[in-house]
């Protein structure tokens, strides 16, 4: 990953990491991907595109849709029952109570996520956009509790945010992004063919489909604790933008997270950065051999 402006690479140190399948992505200071070097020829099967746009219309799309969006929900839950045990640890009594309510809230949400019907060129995306929006709202209500005094948090804004922590959460998305439209990519799917976020020329739907079920085990919760270790100082901020050190603090924080192991569905643990990669072979084997899909989800 070249972050930001005014670093180069050679043509041998790209042949070098393409030829060990190690794409190159170039991002905005903000985190944001704007352009990939990718291998040629991909892995994976063209089978598993030709029912990827098949899924669209056939009803594959919207189970997962409803996977992408209750994982999401229910990782939002997890992370607040985290902090209302170290809430309650710390004498907190009155704020672990707020927030294993609002977790109750949002695993009531994920409940429903599971019961929407339709089509998703209808009520069924319309629904599940409704039922996420009312979980976020939730989330971050609570996620505004959580951030130390002295830092201020408007509410989640995405481009162009002022503030320190929309800007670390930005960033760590775009990190995130690259992650998974790398999974995406390998495991033979089409990136921009999604089912949650709606078509739009240049957008990426499924990779950002995908990343729902991470957004708060590798970034939320990374923010969490660089603020409430005090990793990251004010003064590394400004001019909407992160600067050093806290940039670097912000990145190695994120890739530590990558190596933390997770217990994996039928046994054992695996790590975050393997674990995106399993979740994309994952829809890729629903949509070829129909086995079920089921959703990330962490603690």
């Amino acid at each position: 990953l070249v972050l930001g402006p005014g670093k180069a690479v050679t043509v041998e140190a790209v042949r070098l990491a393409v030829s060990n399948r190690i794409p190159v992505y170039f991002s905005y200071a903000d985190g944001t991907p704007y352009c990939a070097l990718l291998p040629l020829s991909a892995t994976g099967t063209v089978v598993a595109r030709r029912e990827q746009y098949k899924a669209y219309y056939d009803g594959r799309g919207l189970r997962l849709a409803r996977a992408f969006v209750a994982g999401k929900v229910v990782n939002q839950s997890r992370l607040l029952r985290e902090y209302a045990r170290r809430a309650a640890a710390r004498g907190r009594g009155e704020l672990a109570g707020e927030l294993r309510a609002v977790a109750g809230e949002l695993d009531s949400i994920a409940a429903e996520v599971h019961q929407v019907e339709g089509v998703l060129e209808g009520a069924g995306r319309r629904r599940l956009m409704a039922l996420e929006a009312q979980a976020a709202s939730l989330y971050w209500e609570m996620f505004s509790r959580l951030i130390p005094g002295g830092w201020g948090f408007p509410g989640r804004v995405k481009r162009g945010a002022g503030d320190p922590v929309n800007m670390m959460l930005n960033l760590g998305y775009g990190l995130l992004r690259a992650r998974v439209h790398t999974a995406v990519f390998y495991a033979g799917l089409d990136p921009y063919a999604g089912y949650l976020h709606a078509d739009r020329s240049g957008r990426e739907s499924l990779t950002l489909d995908l990343m729902e079920e991470f957004r708060q085990v590798a970034v939320d919760r990374v923010v969490l604790k660089l603020l409430n270790l005090r990793a990251v100082r004010r003064e590394g901020f400004s001019e909407g933008r992160i600067r050093q050190p806290a940039l670097s603090r912000v990145v190695e924080a994120f890739e530590e997270e990558m190596e933390r192991s997770f217990p994996a569905p039928g046994g054992g643990k695996v790590k975050l950065k393997r674990a995106i990669h399993r979740q994309a072979r994952m829809v890729a084997r629903f949509l070829v051999s129909g086995e079920e899909y089921v959703p990330f989800t962490a603690w």
